[in-house]
């Protein structure tokens, strides 16, 4: 079965008279979490295709990202409470009752790509698998999971060269989902395969997205970056014999900030965005659309800060020239307005990244902080 061979599940229980309210978002960054996942302006590289296209337009030479593994906890217990759950296939019910009221949450995906100049390529795997146990006079357990397989092609070009860029990105989504509640009677005598057997949705779907970013000339460079992702909503296919999954809403993203480099030796970024524009705040209350972060470069490391739907976060990159190490915090409000139900989740990405410059012949790992560092010795 596609989900149980899966490698990336996502799993979060917690208690309430209300059903979670926790925002649909797909393989973000560890670096955009770790600023407040204000990242729609900041995104570069490879790190942009779950951001904003526009920023294809400024990659150079020939880089490839060839491994891209991130993997998330909401605490050191979460695995072997997720171990509990599943090994224990007998009485899943009671192990539950062990577990009910603590969120527990984990993260697994994968990237690989190719770009040459502005053009890009690659396939990435996300998997979600979440359930919460609901309603302490009556529970029932509220599931929702999905296991995709992206393709994604797209292209970015400098309309006015160092000021206005523009992006877009085309995917192909094939996603293996299930969803539904499971009722008192059953949690009882609950057996993880009546979890695995739900996952009956099967669809493929072609999704869009636009991007656009305008920065202005000066010390700070003051930018607005925009990104329509899912343009017109992304649906599912389905068949004669299988429901399709539900639909991806689209999302528009506004970003502003600045950029600082110091003498190439370090860049200081600021940014405040504004995710869902084109959502009602009676759909999903402004709070939990406001992010904001810091970003400080250093050649060999990078410290990053911010918050998150009301919740700080923090996080750091380390820059081994082909393998680079990605860790953030951050918390996630799963209720209904912030403040309600934090979620606070940890998150390690290991990346390998290397490039070709064609001008120079040189081999580099195509990390700015990389790439700002041997610029800084070319100048000396």
């Amino acid at each position: 079965m596609p989900v149980s061979v899966s490698f990336i599940f996502i799993f979060a229980i917690w208690m309430s008279t209300a059903r979670a309210a926790e925002l649909p978002e797909y393989g973000l960054s560890v670096k955009g979490l770790g600023m407040g996942n204000a990242y729609t302006l900041h995104a570069r590289g490879h790190d942009a295709v779950s951001y904003n296209p526009a920023a294809f337009a400024r990659m150079e030479g020939f880089q490839f990202r060839l491994m891209g593994l991130g993997m998330g906890l909401n605490g050191v217990d979460s695995f072997d409470e997720y171990e509990a759950i599943f090994n224990n296939s007998n009485n899943v019910g009671a192990t539950l009752n062990a577990l009910y009221g603590e969120p527990i949450w984990a993260r697994i995906d994968y990237q690989a790509s190719l770009s040459a100049g502005p053009f890009i390529a690659g396939a990435y795997a996300r998997n979600n698998l979440g359930f919460t146990l609901l309603n302490p006079a009556l529970p029932y357990l509220e599931t929702n999971f999905y296991s995709d397989i992206v393709l994604f092609g797209g292209a970015g070009v400098q309309i006015i060269p160092n000021i206005f860029d523009v992006g877009f990105m085309a995917k192909r989504i094939t996603r293996y989902a299930g969803a539904g509640d499971i009722t008192a009677s059953t949690l009882a005598f609950l057996n993880s395969n009546i979890i695995e057997n739900s996952a009956n949705q099967t669809g493929v779907a072609y999704g869009f997205d636009f991007g656009a970013k305008l920065t202005l000339p000066g010390d700070w460079n003051p930018s607005v970056a925009f990104a329509w992702q899912d343009i017109g909503d992304t649906k599912f296919s389905f068949s004669a014999t299988n429901p399709a999954p539900k639909k991806i809403q689209d999302r528009m993203n506004v970003g502003v900030g600045m950029e600082k480099d110091f003498m190439g030796i370090a860049k200081l970024r600021p940014a405040l965005e504004f995710k869902m524009l084109n959502g009602s705040s009676s759909e999903v209350q402004i709070g939990k659309r406001l992010h904001m972060g810091l970003e400080l470069e250093l050649p060999l490391l990078t410290l990053r800060g911010g918050f998150n739907q009301g919740y700080y976060t923090y996080g750091a990159s380390f820059d081994f020239w082909v393998f680079q190490v990605d860790v953030a915090s951050y918390g996630v409000e799963l209720g209904e307005y912030v403040g309600q139900h934090e979620d606070r989740r940890y998150m390690l990405q290991l990346t390998m990244d290397f490039g070709v410059d064609p001008k120079s012949g040189d081999w580099f790992n195509f990390s700015k902080s990389r790439q700002n560092s041997r610029r800084l010795k070319q100048r000396r």
